[in-house]
């Protein structure tokens, strides 16, 4: 074979041997695999190959590569072990015994070199011939042999071993009992002769094709180190190990750690990812145990090896990565994928740099907030891995504005399940901008508007800061940023309170899912608030309050006086009261918006706050350790719990009312105690200070009862008015 079919035919094969597929990169299909090309160009396998193509056995093989998930092992004898038996004992076969002769030669699953060292502890195994032909498999400080009835036969080398198809060679034909009662007949054996010269390696050839190494190509080019490496693997005895870092590995490293090189370090640098020796993977465990190993840089530059059950890791000062694959192991070439980048002392003084981490958006989505029907649609479309190759195969990042589920909710659901499965995806693309954006960045990317999502030209969204709230518009809906779920490059991730909805998928705004929120029976239910109640449905201000929460996408925060709070109040402030006081002093006990319990306290920074009553009537909030005080013109009740708090509705329970200078010109009169009490009771909430509060004792209680009774009943006679 001359020197231009020899390289020919090894970049033939690269195409065969596909690199694997790393953890963050998208699923692939199974390589289109020949392997009649395979055995053709890889190795002395011309009588094998020979016999699988006449008994059509090379088809069974490649069905069991391509069209299962399981892959396959063969081991293929080389000619020389095929020429050790008699050719009568092969001869004399039948078609069918051939056949099974062949197929003795193969496991129907794929195994790498380790897989094989562990599978000796599972003894036997079955071959895809059946279960009666089986075969042992041991390993002996790295030298693993495949046991048949007559013959054990030593792996010669890993001629190919890239998910779903391992090929090794071995040195003998393997042999069966169910075949051969007795041993074959050998022949005699044949005069030495000289050893064949090393096959002729293209490196250029072999990087391109094998696999993501187009960084450590690049380099090896630019510096011309790669025509060390060549001179090495072809015109020396020894050959060459190379490990190969995956474009991966190389963008978990900063690019200024590189970039600051030397051009005598970036050299150096690239030679100490090379043994100046071929070492098969066996040969590489077993080299664990002469540790320092001289890299091609040499003698300040040293590798350790480690074993651990098979898995071979490279330790180098600054990293210890693994070996991912064995991506081309013929003498005088081995190459092994590893996942980090080799990083010596004399190189790097310190631990260089990390690039942001490699982010699972799918923990990050379930951890982080209720996001599971985005998550789900993420999932089911496949557009979680868009997401994910963007912010992890980028050096841009993704920014995404994650709807709740209570965003989902408010959407009617025929909105969505309406939708094509293309307009599903854009949809959801259209959820995210092409790059990472802090909160800050986003604040001044208001400048910059339309911004164009991941979905598209004619998918734009507009971004508005106002006073530090900032709004993403869409066509049909102008979320908020609630909150910010994830921000560290290169993800940013940030809840809204509506889902996104453009025009190019919605033609008119999407009908809202109707929100059932019954403050009735809410306030029924949840604590002692009958007289705020009464008054409320007399008024009909409960009307007001309920199309708040439920017709609005602002919600309602309510702050509902306890019975014993309206109990303080004497009869006569509130019985002088006119039908729109009352009113007004009900509307007076809400925010025309939804605020959590930590919303009301940063809320606390923007006094004062407008009620629904109107722009005349604002209350203040303090926060002083936790406890929330919502300050009006004469009383300053603290809030003594959330009695209810999701979105649209917050209900907290006060325990006094609160009363404007608007309705009351001067502090309301408060009910007169009917017996001195034995101990002081604590100051009262309204103001101003000194007034005498009552008794908390039953006759009290009764007294606050029926005087209540008899306020509701001036009021009700009011109103009837």
């Amino acid at each position: 074979m001359t020197r231009i079919t020899t390289t020919f035919i090894i970049s033939s094969i690269l195409v065969i041997c596909i690199s694997p597929i790393t953890a963050q990169s998208p699923p692939s299909p199974t390589p289109d695999v020949n392997l009649t090309n395979l055995l053709s160009i890889s190795g002395p396998f011309n009588t094998l190959l020979t016999l699988l193509t006449q008994t059509n056995v090379i088809e069974t093989f490649q069905n069991q590569a391509k069209n299962t998930d399981q892959g396959i092992t063969i081991f293929a004898p080389s000619d020389t072990a095929f020429s050790k038996i008699d050719k009568s004992s092969l001869s004399n076969l039948t078609k069918d015994q051939v056949n099974s002769l062949l197929l003795y030669h193969a496991f129907p699953k794929y195994y790498t070199l380790s897989n094989l060292s562990n599978l000796s502890n599972s003894n036997p195994v079955t071959t895809l011939a059946g279960e009666q032909y089986t075969v042992n498999l041991t390993d002996a400080n790295g030298l693993i042999r495949v046991i048949s009835d007559w013959s054990n036969s030593e792996i010669n080398g890993s001629v190919c071993t890239v998910d779903p198809i391992a090929l090794y060679e071995v040195n003998d034909v393997l042999l069966p009992k169910a075949i051969f009662n007795t041993t074959p007949g050998l022949t005699p054996a044949p005069a030495p002769v000289p050893t064949p010269a090393p096959q002729f390696v293209n490196l250029t050839n072999l990087l391109t094709n094998t696999g993501p190494y187009q960084i450590f190509l690049n380099l090896l080019t630019q510096t011309n180190v790669i025509q060390t490496f060549q001179n090495q693997a072809n015109k020396t005895n020894q050959g060459i190990t190379i490990f190969a870092p995956s474009d991966s590995a190389f963008s978990k490293i900063d690019k200024s750690s590189l970039s600051n090189l030397t051009k005598d370090q970036v050299n150096s640098l690239l030679l100490y990812h090379a043994f100046p020796k071929f070492y098969s993977i066996s040969n590489l465990s077993n080299l664990s145990s002469h540790n320092p190993v001289t890299t091609f840089a040499g003698k300040q530059y040293t590798l350790n090896l480690t074993d651990t059950n098979g898995l071979i890791r490279v330790i180098s000062d600054w990293s210890s990565p693994e070996i991912n694959n064995n991506i081309y192991s013929v003498d005088p070439v081995s190459i092994y994928e590893v996942n980090s980048v080799l990083l010596p002392k004399s190189i790097f003084t310190t631990a260089p740099v990390q690039a942001p981490q490699i982010v699972n958006l799918t923990n990050l989505l379930t951890i982080t907030g209720p996001f599971h029907t985005f998550l789900s649609l993420l999932i089911q479309t496949n557009v979680i891995q868009t997401f994910q190759s963007q912010a992890n195969n980028t050096d841009q990042g993704i920014t995404i504005f994650a709807p709740s589920d209570s965003a989902f909710s408010k959407i009617d659901k025929s909105s969505l399940s309406n939708l094509s499965k293309d307009q599903v995806n854009s949809l959801l693309l259209y959820h995210a901008f092409q790059k990472f954006y802090s909160l800050s960045n986003l604040s001044k990317l208001s400048s910059h508007n339309p911004v164009t999502t991941i979905a598209g030209k004619q998918y734009t969204l507009n971004i508005t800061d106002t006073n530090g709230l900032v709004r993403v518009i869409s066509d049909w809906s102008n979320p908020e940023i609630n909150g910010t779920a994830y921000s560290t490059n290169p993800v940013a991730i940030y809840e809204v309170n509506s889902v996104l909805l453009p025009k190019a998928i919605f033609n008119t705004a999407p009908t809202l899912a109707p929100q059932f929120v019954n403050l009735t029976n809410l306030l029924t239910n949840t604590g002692p608030f009958h007289s705020f109640l009464n008054l409320l449905i007399q008024t009909n201000v409960i009307q007001t309050f309920q199309n708040q929460a439920n017709n609005t996408d602002q919600g309602i925060t309510i702050f509902a006086p306890s019975d014993s709070a309206f109990s303080k109040i004497d009869k006569f402030s509130l019985s002088k009261l006119s039908k729109d006081q009352v009113n007004s002093l009900l509307l007076y006990h809400a925010f025309p918006k939804f605020y959590s319990l930590s919303d009301l306290s940063n809320l606390s920074n923007h006094n004062p706050v407008t009620t629904i009553a109107g722009k005349q009537y604002t209350l203040n909030l303090t926060d002083t350790n936790g406890l929330i005080r919502v300050i009006s013109d004469w009383s300053n009740p603290e809030i003594n719990g959330s009695v209810y708090s999701t979105n649209p509705v917050a209900l907290y329970e006060v325990n006094s009312v609160l009363f404007p200078k608007a309705i009351f010109t001067t502090a309301p009169t408060l009910t007169p105690a009917p017996t001195p009490a034995p101990e002081i009771a604590p100051n009262s909430d309204l103001s101003p200070a000194g007034q005498q509060p009552e008794n908390n004792n039953s006759s009290s209680s009764v007294f606050a009862a029926s005087t209540f009774a008899y306020i509701l009943t001036v009021l009700l006679g009011l109103m009837m008015l």
